[in-house]
């Protein structure tokens, strides 16, 4: 029997699974590969720090139990209303089940319906098997994963452009200036 979930925004007592899992399953990607650990784990939790002072995280756990996490998604849009999916981790044990459709279509919905229109552009900033599993999905039933074509543009995570916050959970986005 599969567990009901439901998607919430983070909070503190998350960040240790944010964390954790941000650096162990991107750690092996070919854009990590060969940095010394010394560097890779700095760095990267440098600018994981960076951008989550900016970015929404939404979390997606157990409906009975919020405390019992299956992943999240850490995005952010820039001024322009494009939206910038920095990663998404399921964990491995639930992937295949629906959860990291349940968290894009979630956060591009919301977003579709705040603007009355679609984003313009939809980046994708780290190559996680979660995002890479639902471009297949979409383009083995030949419809448009998300809206249309994302693009895959690594450095928008080092930037620090003026962003907007995308959160499905509020009434309204709010801008927040680079610093």
């Amino acid at each position: 029997m599969e567990a009901k979930t439901r998607l919430r925004k983070w909070r503190n007592s998350d960040v240790p699974f944010i964390t954790s899992n941000w650096l162990r399953s991107f750690r092996d990607g070919a854009f990590a590969r060969g940095v010394p650990n010394s560097i890779y784990f700095f760095e990267e939790q440098r600018q994981l720090s960076e951008v989550n002072r900016r970015a929404s995280i939404i979390m997606v756990c157990d409906e009975a139990d919020d405390n019992k996490l299956y992943g999240f998604v850490c995005v952010e849009k820039d001024v322009t209303g494009a939206l910038i999916f920095h990663y998404l981790y399921i964990k491995p044990e639930v992937r295949k089940r629906g959860l990291a459709r349940k968290l894009i279509e979630t956060v591009v919905d919301h977003e579709t319906k705040t603007r009355g229109s679609p984003p313009p552009a939809i980046f994708y900033t780290h190559k996680t098997f979660d995002i890479l599993d639902y471009r297949k999905e979409c383009e083995e039933q030949n419809k448009p994963w998300g809206l249309r074509d994302w693009v895959y543009n690594p450095y928008m995570f080092f930037a620090r452009p003026q962003v907007a916050t995308c959160d499905p959970s509020s009434k309204r986005p709010s801008t927040s200036p680079s610093t």
